[in-house]
């Protein structure tokens, strides 16, 4: 029997357009910009609490059986046999971005820096764009890469100015994906793939609505994690990966509310009761966490400011 820990919602598909607190998305302060359709099925499955849910559909299979607790998630379940999971792909504004500065904006003529920073600018966002599809396309690790690109475009401190303070940027509207929770469950879904080595996994919602909120509360103020009391923004978690976690350096020890968010066990997990019989690549008998929740966080990240510099007008294909 697999046990499913602590979720409740069964769901097939992608994207949700339903909150985690059952009411609807208010579509006026969530609007579609720039991007295709959502990928899969709406419909999903509800279930009471602790019940089980018997021979589930899925996208790639069934689970025969799933004991599911009380807390409201979105979930995706793979079954016995498992075709490979198609890949989320960047989407068209993700791709082959470069930036053009407006020239509307510009009093003088552009100088030799004027033209480097430009430069600089188009560079990070093919950076972006082309990590985001080696992530989509199985090479997670490049959230790193992301990290450390965002960081470039949004970190001020006193010895570095950030990208955008070069480009005079600061008082822009960032896109921000944000459902209302605070917390991961706005930005990720996890997956159950019973026939994996690692049997839960995250993904990035991606998602076509957006609340445009100002630069300074997208970075440093809009809680996108929580754990144990505290909040924490995207400025803290793309930081830690850039300098701690091995974006552009590597610590010997990481922040504590790092390692939890890599942890996972704030999430559903997964366990197989070992005298069910069948054989798992998997420790049966223990829990099953995500490992990869803050890599899903960059992805999804990423995707708000490229889809931002797409819909101000930055990125030409």
């Amino acid at each position: 029997m697999l046990s499913i820990g602590r979720t409740s919602r069964v769901r097939q598909g992608f994207a949700p357009t339903h909150r985690h607190d059952g009411r609807h998305n208010k579509k006026s302060r969530r609007r579609p910009i720039g991007h295709p359709d959502r990928v899969g099925c709406e419909h999903h499955q509800q279930t009471q609490c602790g019940a089980s849910a018997e021979n589930l559909d899925a996208p790639y299979g069934t689970i025969r059986s799933a004991a599911v607790g009380n807390s409201q998630w979105d979930v995706y379940f793979f079954g016995e046999f498992v075709s490979p999971v198609e890949p989320l792909m960047a989407t068209s504004v993700e791709r082959n971005v470069t930036f053009s500065r407006n020239v509307e904006q510009e009093s003088h003529v552009p100088t030799a820096d004027d033209q480097r920073i430009d430069k600089k600018f188009q560079e990070q966002l093919g950076f972006l764009a082309r990590s985001c599809e080696m992530f989509d396309n199985g090479h997670e690790e490049e959230a790193l890469r992301l990290a450390t690109s965002l960081r470039v475009f949004l970190h001020d401190t006193r010895s570095s100015t950030s990208l955008l303070s070069h480009m005079g940027l600061n008082g822009i509207d960032v896109l921000s994906t944000s459902r209302g929770h605070g917390d991961w469950q706005d930005y990720l879904a996890h997956e159950i793939r019973p026939v994996s080595p690692s049997p839960v996994w995250v993904r990035p919602l991606l998602g076509n609505e957006f609340n445009a909120i100002p630069k300074a509360d997208w970075w440093n103020v809009e809680s996108v994690f929580s754990h144990g009391g505290e909040s924490y923004t995207r400025r803290v978690i793309i930081c830690s990966a850039a300098n701690k976690d091995g974006g552009a350096h590597v610590d010997s020890k990481l922040e504590e509310y790092y390692e939890i968010l890599c942890a996972g066990e704030y999430g559903p997990s997964l366990t197989v009761d070992p005298k069910g019989g069948g054989q798992y690549p998997f420790t049966t008998g223990v829990p099953h966490y995500a490992k990869n929740a803050h890599l899903g966080l960059i992805r999804q990240f990423a995707h708000e400011f490229l889809t931002t510099a797409n819909h101000n007008g930055w990125c030409k294909k």
